[in-house]
């Protein structure tokens, strides 16, 4: 008997959690991944979930789930249960904040989250930089500045 489809979401941040615990350095690439991890940080961050993601993920959860049980599930307790279960995950879904994508007003650089979503990439990078022993562009000894120290070279003597 096939497995219903199940959307994603739930198993990446599932996934994320106990990599935070178990190994930081997997955590912290989940986190920078290129394809899903800004969706990852926009969670953490608390700034929910585009509209468009909610309605295609209760779509093909729905579709799955009704997939399953005209096709292949057969057994009652187990169509009331991938029922109970589809609800459940649809509420959740539904309950998650909807993330708003705004232009942030002219001459100024927020996207109006508060800073949320450059505070939580920031701390982001600055994880795995101190995993993976790398930061953009600042080397040993060198300060993210380019100068040699915060007042400059020790004076002469």
């Amino acid at each position: 008997m096939p497995l219903p489809l199940l959307p994603t979401t739930p198993f990446l941040l599932l996934a994320a959690a106990c990599f935070l615990r178990g190994s930081p350095r997997l955590h912290a690439w989940m986190m920078s991944n290129r394809v899903f991890g800004s969706y990852l940080r926009e969670y953490r961050a608390g700034l929910g979930i585009p509209a468009t993601t909610k309605a295609l993920a209760v779509v093909l959860l729905w579709s799955g789930i009704g997939l399953s049980l005209g096709l292949w599930v057969e057994v009652m307790l187990v169509r009331v249960s991938l029922l109970l279960i589809a609800t459940a995950v649809t509420v959740h879904i539904l309950l998650i904040p909807t993330k708003h994508r705004s232009l942030p007003p002219k001459g100024t650089t927020d996207a109006g989250d508060g800073g949320r979503a450059a505070v939580a990439d920031a701390q982001e990078r600055e994880a795995s930089a101190s995993i993976t022993g790398r930061a953009s562009g600042v080397g040993p000894g060198r300060r993210a500045g380019g100068s040699a120290g915060a007042d400059g070279p020790p004076p002469p003597g």
